[in-house]
């Protein structure tokens, strides 16, 4: 099995303005070794898997659909469920809209109790995250930490 320090878990570096590889070919072939270099390692672990390998696993899968000109998708058939894709949709980008006109994070015990008490399509309890304006009601998402989807919280969720 090949090893690596953990400061090798990361893309090589850039050589100068250009691309590191010849061709497509060339990249493609390293893509693989590094693939297989992550396998071995996340195999070594069993039971237990390093989040670096799973992020490096991640990244490497991500890399590889960009050369292919493949566009990943969601595995969890999102489309028609109160679930917002974080491929598509992503919460990140809302919240950052809201809070560049004067929104910021707050906490509410009921609606982190009704977020907590939800669970995404991929099996994973979720969390809570909300935004509270000056004198408005809070808005509040139900999160998961794992694969990113997300819904609103409503008052139906809270009763």
């Amino acid at each position: 099995m090949a090893t690596r320090s953990p400061a090798s878990l990361a893309h090589p570096p850039d050589v100068g303005s250009g691309s590191a590889w010849a061709s497509k070919e060339d990249h493609l072939a390293d893509l693989h070794r590094r693939l297989s270099d992550a396998l071995d390692r996340a195999d070594l672990f069993s039971a237990y898997v390093d989040p670096r390998v799973v992020v490096e696993l991640r990244d490497l899968l991500g890399e590889v659909l960009e050369i292919t000109g493949e566009q990943p998708g969601c595995r969890y058939s999102c489309r028609a469920t109160p679930f917002h894709c974080p491929m598509t949709d992503p919460l990140e980008k809302a919240m950052a809209q809201l809070q560049a006109v004067g929104w910021s994070p707050c906490w509410d015990a009921v609606h982190d109790r009704a977020a907590r008490g939800s669970v995404c399509l991929c099996g994973t309890p979720m969390t809570f995250q909300a935004l509270c304006a000056d004198g408005r009601q809070a808005i509040a998402w139900a999160l998961c930490t794992f694969c990113g989807h997300w819904r609103p919280i409503t008052p139906s969720d809270q009763a």
